[in-house]
């Protein structure tokens, strides 16, 4: 709903969607003049950077992390750890732990995935496949 993201008499920047005269109606967009999360978040951190998130999630398949930008990520449970099954990894984990992540690929879907597991084996690395995809690392 407009209400909850715009208030009366604010200013804002909108792209005129559609023009219907008979019920005399004009669609306008707000997102369309915002740049795309995804490649804010591709421009901001690119392959090989650093990059720090919440675990919002914690499914069967493995960790949903909030990154910058409202980007979310999700590292698959064979990506949590190197040195350990997924589900033992997965367990380590809970909602509102912070994870650090190496970005390995920005796809241009709009999906994180992210593995916790580093290239090395240290024991507990984790690692974010930010497609955007990245490496989470402890």
């Amino acid at each position: 709903h407009p209400g909850k993201i715009v208030s009366t008499s604010q200013e804002v920047e909108v792209m005129v969607l559609e023009v219907d005269p008979d019920k005399r109606r004009i669609s306008l967009g707000l997102k369309q003049t915002l740049q795309n999360p995804w490649e804010s978040f591709a421009d901001k951190f690119p392959i090989g950077s650093t990059i720090e998130g919440e675990v919002k999630n914690k499914t069967e398949f493995g960790l949903f992390i909030g990154l910058d930008g409202d980007v979310d990520g999700m590292v698959h449970l064979s990506d949590l750890d190197w040195q350990k099954p997924g589900e033992q990894a997965l367990e380590e984990y809970n909602r509102g732990d912070m994870v650090q992540a190496k970005v390995l690929d920005v796809a241009s879907r709009r999906s994180v995935s992210r593995s916790a597991s580093s290239s090395s084996p240290p024991a507990k690395s984790p690692t974010a496949r930010a497609k955007a995809c990245a490496r989470v690392l402890w």
